[in-house]
């Protein structure tokens, strides 16, 4: 499936529901009635995004969504490729999964992971979520490299 943001939120909106089990479970009319928190209201996630199929198997999302919190929290499985800014709080409380942002990410990234996780700037503007027993060497690599080359800085 494939979200794409149309109208910016004016306060920060709480997306919780915003991941791959969710939305990939959908038909395209039970994903526009999901409800997401738009500061204080009750709104639907269509009144903020459009909803396309895609032929990917991850779960796409477009846009300048730096007012959107929560994108992927509880996530546990599946992948999400983020096209744009996101807001705080992305891939809270994440157990497994992958998730890739091309763009800028707020404040709070990924808190409360569970140990196996992983965070990994691999260029400017791109940020990957990895929880994957086979993703864990490379990690591992690519940690220690960011680490010497903060070194040379």
């Amino acid at each position: 499936m494939k979200l794409k943001l149309h109208t910016q939120p004016e306060v920060p909106t709480e997306a919780e529901s915003i991941t791959p089990a969710i939305i990939n479970s959908l038909k395209i009319k039970e994903i526009e009635k999901i409800k997401i928190y738009h500061g204080n209201r009750e709104v639907h996630l269509a009144d903020f995004f459009s909803v396309s199929n895609s032929k990917s198997t991850s779960l796409e999302v477009e846009g300048d969504m730096h007012q959107i919190k929560y994108l992927g929290a509880n996530m546990a499985d599946g992948e999400m490729h983020i096209e744009g800014d996101v807001g705080p709080h992305l891939g809270s409380a994440m157990s497994g999964g992958f998730i890739k942002v091309d763009g800028s990410t707020g404040d709070w990234i990924a808190p409360e992971m569970s140990e196996e996780e992983y965070i990994l700037p691999v260029m400017v503007d791109t940020v990957l979520l990895v929880h994957t027993e086979e993703h864990q060497k490379v990690c591992l690599v690519v940690k220690l490299l960011l680490k010497e080359m903060l070194k040379m800085n």
